[in-house]
């Protein structure tokens, strides 16, 4: 009885030990997949705010061309840093409408004051209900467009809008 109980405490030992040696191997390979994601986090945050840049200069382009049949001007700016965005319309004149060095040097000033509005772009509250509701769907459309859905699904967006925007918007 003796061997045999030596015998039992020597198996018990020899599968405590291969257990032990599975389990420092799962440690070790563990740690080494965590070693591995904390090097590659910067590059994965880094290919993120390229990734998040280009999307929100295309959404502002796409913004943008929506207003211009609409004889509007606006831009986006966002910072993903600060989880910021901010939305300017403005109205364009007859005059400003058709001139293409006139946008780019109102976009030039959009961008040089970092997205915080100005006199000259418009109280969104001081428009008309058409007018915020054709803003509000260019901007979920360009949004839309941008990040490339599918489809997109919305409950009379142009509720207030006048037969003349109602067109432009399916257009």
């Amino acid at each position: 009885n003796g061997a045999d109980d030596l015998e039992t405490v020597q198996g018990h030992i020899h599968d405590t030990s291969r257990r032990f040696n599975e389990m420092k191997q799962k440690n070790n390979d563990l740690t080494r997949y965590v070693n591995q994601m904390e090097r590659s986090i910067p590059q994965a945050q880094s290919k993120w705010k390229l990734i998040m840049a280009d999307q929100i200069g295309t959404t502002s382009n796409l913004f943008t061309k929506f207003l211009k049949s609409n004889n509007m001007n606006g831009h986006v700016f966002a910072n993903a840093a600060t989880n910021e965005m901010n939305i300017s319309v403005k109205k364009r004149g007859l005059e400003e409408s058709n001139s293409k060095a006139a946008y780019n040097e109102e976009r030039a000033q959009f961008y040089q004051m970092r997205g915080k509005p100005q006199s000259s772009y418009a109280d969104l509250g001081m428009m008309s209900g058409g007018e915020r509701s054709f803003i509000t769907v260019s901007f979920l459309t360009a949004v839309n467009v941008a990040l490339c859905l599918p489809f997109r699904a919305m409950d009379e967006p142009d509720i207030f809008m006048d037969n003349e925007r109602r067109k432009k918007l399916l257009a």
